[in-house]
């Protein structure tokens, strides 16, 4: 199975689609993208941000601004999806542990099973500092979960129940600091540049990488080569999910700085 970076739909097999999920924001990944180049997001703030530099960390505040992503991305809640004990519990002195994190993993994909899903565990990643996994379903065509997993209603309760909140919160407890995103951004503006692409800044290079995500991910036609659209979402893959934990005044700082 080929696989792609954190939250991207992979080449589907004939008798298999499967998606990759190693990180929260990964539920908004597009948005997040035009979030940063924009300097908010659909609900105003980051995913977990409770508007304490987006450092949220009650279960409680999570969960208001996970559900308000879902909203503003057009995704489907259930009002009685509820956490489960063992989100509850871990979430108790508002830290999450990685034995924590590694056991609502483990709750998470042992749901998705029964619901299901194809699950692939590769462990622990030590560069991401998170679970590494795949999940897949089954099927004889095209189906809603390829494009987005958060479209099917069995993988969105699985998610909420199991995995949502500690998922989120442990990300949260590991955000990186202004000066190791701003090292982020540079290693992006270099990255599209060995694609072809020139850019100094995250002002810049959004359009361009738009289109990319356009072209790629949506088969939306644009004027980007193929060859240069692939690298660019490359380039998105390997680092946007982290850039994407900024707070929304670091995002506005970020999205404007020339760092190359």
């Amino acid at each position: 199975m080929d696989r792609e970076g954190a939250g991207c739909v992979s080449d589907a097999r004939a008798d298999a689609e499967r998606v990759e999920r190693r990180h929260p924001l990964a539920l908004v990944m597009v948005a997040a993208v035009v979030a940063l180049a924009a300097g908010c997001s659909g609900s105003g703030a980051s995913a977990g941000d409770s508007g304490e530099g987006g450092r949220a960390r009650s279960a409680e505040a999570i969960e208001a601004d996970l559900r308000a992503q879902a909203a503003a991305a057009g995704i489907t809640v259930p009002d009685d999806l509820r956490p489960s004990t063992g989100q509850l519990d871990a979430m108790a002195d508002e830290k999450v542990e990685r034995f924590e994190l590694e056991r609502q993993v483990q709750a998470f994909f042992a749901c998705l099973r029964d619901a299901g899903f194809e699950v692939k565990d590769h462990g622990w990643d030590e560069q991401r500092n998170g679970p590494d996994f795949d999940v897949g379903r089954t099927s004889d065509g095209p189906t809603a979960f390829g494009s987005n997993p958060y479209s099917d209603p069995a993988y969105v309760r699985c998610y909420g129940e199991h995995y949502a909140l500690v998922s989120t919160a442990w990300d949260r407890q590991n955000l990186p600091s202004m000066d190791e995103l701003r090292e982020l951004v540079r290693a992006t503006l270099e990255c599209a540049a060995e694609a072809g692409v020139e850019a100094s800044s995250l002002d810049e290079l959004m359009p361009t990488m738009l289109e990319a995500l356009n072209e790629v991910k949506m088969g939306q036609p644009s004027p980007l080569d193929d060859t240069t659209a692939k690298a660019l979402v490359a380039c998105h893959e390997r680092y946007a999910s982290k850039i994407a934990t900024a707070s929304q005044a670091e995002a506005e700082q970020l999205s404007s700085e020339r760092l190359r």
